[in-house]
């Protein structure tokens, strides 16, 4: 069998991956952050929450059927593509190269997994509100800024490599 031709092992073309326990955190934590400082309703939170989250699906959702033609191999060079780079750049030493998470493939029943994951962490954090004081919510921030600076950093990279472009996607992969 050629390997270009067999999908990697990817998680993420299943309903449950390892990230949909992030994207339960994410829902919790953001809930917290917007409970706690922007003195929001649940009501309000979970809807803005959602909405912000379908985004970021529809993303992913895009990259793999848009820019990348669900097209395995292209897929599979995308990525090689990226840890090839950011191994030999150093890149997040000394880890898993990052930023593959943002690479496809990234299937519908995923999108829906992680979206009931996050949907989880909305609800745990609405119970839990309350418990929650200012020294765990200041915790919870901080967290939050420092892996999302993570991720803004890693998204860039990618971005820069032009692995988000359908024009260098077709051409190069």
């Amino acid at each position: 069998m050629n390997n270009n031709m067999r999908m990697e092992d990817y998680s993420e073309t299943y309903f449950y991956s390892l990230w949909s326990w992030t994207h339960l955190l994410c829902g919790f934590m953001f809930f917290i952050i917007m409970c706690k400082y922007f003195k929001l309703s649940s009501l309000h939170i979970c809807i803005i929450l959602l909405i912000f989250h379908t985004i970021y699906e529809y993303k992913d959702y895009y990259i793999t059927y848009n820019v990348y033609d669900n097209n395995i191999k292209k897929i599979n060079n995308g990525r090689r593509m990226l840890r090839v780079k950011q191994l030999k750049e150093k890149i997040f030493p000394g880890s898993k190269p990052e930023g593959e998470f943002h690479m496809p493939p990234q299937s519908f029943a995923n999108s829906i997994g992680d979206t009931l994951f996050f949907m989880a962490g909305l609800l745990i954090a609405h119970f839990v509100k309350d418990k929650i004081g200012q020294k765990v919510s200041k915790i919870i921030l901080a967290i939050s800024i420092i892996y999302w600076i993570d991720i803004l950093i890693s998204y860039i990279y990618v971005i820069d490599l032009g692995l988000h472009d359908k024009k260098y996607v077709e051409k190069n992969l």
